[in-house]
């Protein structure tokens, strides 16, 4: 049995321990209550409903649905993700349902949707949808609804599509899309094996009404060097931690102990001295 001081400094030194834990695994984990994201290449913050798992390009190793998504590495998801301008991507835990936030440059021509006039706004809507047909050799898409969304005076182009490819594989897809501080944002929710419902269209929409189009300071938690850093500290260096902590507390006892037993043995010798000289002085 632990003696009652060991269990104290046990106890306040597991409480410190768990509290870096937890401060580190906050900012290396994908999913938790409604996760917030901000991403200073494109000055954009966005609230994520807590359901869904989100992968970023800081995204580690550590992600046990890396595996779901049919990644052996993280560097390939981030190589993806740079690759075709994404800077999230979000699934349900079934994985059959992602959805996608991708920002780039505006081309010169493209104005900022909330400062455009209706009329040009149409315009601009309708040589959109023209260019949203998509048919080759490999796949056939089709706009099967259309329409402008606003909120909060951030209007978007949206639309709803089913895209079948040659092995008539069908993939449907809804896609708001934006010009804002002259950046391209579009949000794509992607369905691979059922159409699109309810549930998933509000989580969507969750998103987007929570985007904010402001500047953003970048921060050392969009690197992913410094994500890959903090998720071996917690993979690696805190079982380690804890192991010393232990060996540091119990030799610390031990010592403890040893000085206890010493005291002991000098109060004892102390009282047979007095006990012997009583003797002496009664004779």
């Amino acid at each position: 049995m632990l003696n009652h001081k060991l269990q104290h400094h046990f106890r306040k030194a597991f409480a410190v321990l768990s509290a870096t834990i937890l401060i580190t695994s906050s900012a290396i984990t994908t999913f938790a209550a409604d996760s917030s994201h901000k991403f200073s290449d494109i000055d954009l913050k966005v609230s994520i409903p807590e359901e869904l798992v989100c992968f970023t390009r800081s995204t580690t190793n550590n992600n046990a649905y890396l595996k779901k998504l049919g990644v052996s590495d993280a560097s390939e998801l981030r190589a993806t993700m740079e690759a075709n301008h994404v800077y999230l991507e979000a699934v349900n835990k079934d994985v059959t349902y992602e959805i996608a936030i991708a920002g780039e440059k505006a081309s010169s021509e493209l104005p900022n949707f909330d400062t455009t006039d209706t009329s040009r706004m149409e315009n601009l809507f309708q040589e959109y949808l023209e260019s949203c047909n998509i048919e080759t050799e490999d796949v056939t898409e089709v706009i099967t609804g259309s329409e402008i969304y606003e909120n909060n005076a951030v209007r978007y182009f949206v639309t709803d599509a089913s895209t079948t490819s040659k092995t008539q594989v069908t993939v449907y897809t809804k896609k708001y899309y934006t010009v804002m501080q002259g950046m391209v944002y579009t949000f794509i929710l992607q369905s691979n094996t059922n159409q699109i419902d309810a549930s998933m269209t509000d989580n969507l929409l969750h998103i987007i009404n929570s985007a904010q189009y402001v500047p953003v300071k970048k921060s050392l938690m969009e690197s992913n060097l410094v994500t890959e850093v903090l998720s071996n500290i917690v993979t690696v260096g805190v079982p380690i931690l804890i192991l010393l902590l232990v060996l540091y507390l119990l030799d610390h006892t031990k010592k403890k102990s040893a000085k206890q037993i010493s005291a002991e043995e000098a109060r004892l010798r102390e009282q047979y001295a007095k006990e012997e000289a009583a003797k002496k002085d009664s004779e």
